[in-house]
């Protein structure tokens, strides 16, 4: 009697059937680079392009990432390379909720690459883009948060120090709507700290390499003077501005006028485009954007705080939801949908201008008279140093009032 023939997939069906779903349809390769399947060109830019992969071999195979890798003719760059590497390897360091985290810095086939977290989503700029096309801002309490979850990236990566505590000095340099991204699911996600610096020298080499982040630059960076982390902070504070506006904070008819603009931080007045911006953000932009480096916030932490101040005072802070919610309908639905939305999520209320915050008095220590602790907010109407953070309180004035007349009146029927 002859005895049974099994095939392999007689013998293993089953964990095959679990391996690989009936039905599943692998996405196409379009390229094998390195230790990855490319699988998806998602960007190109004027340094680098950008690919959603998939990773090959014995380990984390199938783990899905994003490839930057670098244009050849930067890679022959030997000065580029060198720094690219140096700043890659600080930005793997970063650990944040809020900053895309550097897997790996490699080399295949003649390109520099980085494998970083893939975002599943889109940034700022296709969002603005959309909320252009409708003429439509973006309402201040998510304009807000997205803007408190970059300076909350950012605070982490300017206070970053080394194992040997030395402080590692990280400036972003290019913080724009194209190195924000929001998923689907609403995270906000800071990306590109391992280039910019390379970038940015080498761009002053290469005519037009930084035309693009123009818009978004300091004025000390247009007039290439030394940064440090406030740069960023004002670069923040044109991206905030214009979700606001809807409309880019430099206008004007030539890239040599942007410029000049730019340099002298002649910065579009958000209130004046859009008038339902509360008096409390006007301030607050006031402020970020100040052309003098000094009468800038002096650290994203003092920035993220004050915005968690307002959106507090706004009686709830939006989550990742309802940013994931608005952020599918821009991009998804119709102007008189979004505007729908706007309206029955976050209508419009009359802004209410703050009060200027009190002098302290003359014998009150100078640290407590220049300005703000570290750790207390710093908007108009708040008056640091002062009990429960020192906002005023109109109804105290109005009960001592009524108990001075209530005493009156007690006295006047005692002596009778």
């Amino acid at each position: 009697m002859d005895k049974p023939k099994f095939s392999s997939e007689d013998l293993f069906g089953d964990i095959l059937a679990d391996l690989e779903p009936a039905g599943a349809v692998p996405e196409p390769v379009l390229e094998q680079f390195g230790d990855f399947d490319l699988l998806e060109k998602v960007a190109v830019g004027g340094m680098a392009e950008l690919f959603k992969a998939r990773r090959r071999g014995p380990q984390d195979a199938g783990q899905v990432v994003a490839i930057k890798r670098i244009l050849p003719h930067f890679s022959d760059n030997p000065d580029f390379v060198r720094m690219f590497i140096e700043e890659a390897k600080l930005a793997a360091q970063l650990e944040h909720p809020n900053i895309v985290r550097v897997f790996e810095l490699g080399k295949a086939g003649g390109s520099y690459y980085i494998a970083m977290e893939f975002v599943d989503g889109r940034d700022l700029r296709a969002l603005l883009r959309r909320l252009r096309e409708f003429s439509l801002p973006m309402p201040e309490v998510l304009a807000a948060t997205v803007a408190l979850k970059v300076a909350g990236a950012l605070d982490h990566a300017h206070r970053k120090r080394s194992t040997d505590s030395r402080e590692l000095m990280l400036v972003h340099r290019d913080i724009s709507p194209q190195n924000i991204l929001v998923s689907y699911g609403g995270a906000v996600k800071l990306v590109d700290f391992g280039i910019a610096k390379a970038a940015t020298r080498i761009g002053q080499t290469h005519a037009g390499a930084l035309k693009g982040k123009l818009m978004y630059m300091s004025p000390e960076q247009a007039l290439g003077l030394p940064l440090d982390s406030r740069s960023d902070l004002y670069s923040l504070g044109l991206v905030l501005a214009e979700l606001l506006s809807g409309q880019r904070c430099f206008q004007a008819d030539s890239d040599l006028g942007v410029l000049e603009k730019v340099r002298l931080g002649k910065v579009l007045d958000v209130r004046s485009a859009n008038p339902a911006v509360s008096h409390e953000m006007g301030a607050l932009l006031a402020r970020v954007l100040a052309r003098e480096v000094d009468q800038r916030y002096p650290s994203a932490r003092l920035l993220e705080r004050d915005l968690m101040a307002l959106l507090g005072r706004r009686g709830a802070v939006p989550d990742e939801a309802d940013l994931a919610t608005f952020t599918s309908m821009v991009l998804k639905g119709t102007r008189e949908e979004v505007e729908a939305l706007v309206a029955e999520c976050y209508p419009v209320r009359t802004p209410v201008r703050l009060e200027p915050p009190a002098r302290l008095p003359a014998d009150k220590p100078a640290a407590a008279r220049s300005g703000a602790a570290e750790d207390e907010p710093t908007l108009p109407g708040i008056v640091p140093g002062l009990p429960g953070g020192g906002l005023r309180r109109p109804w105290l004035w109005a009960a001592a009032a009524v108990l001075a007349v209530l005493a009156g009146w007690a006295l006047r029927f005692q002596f009778r």
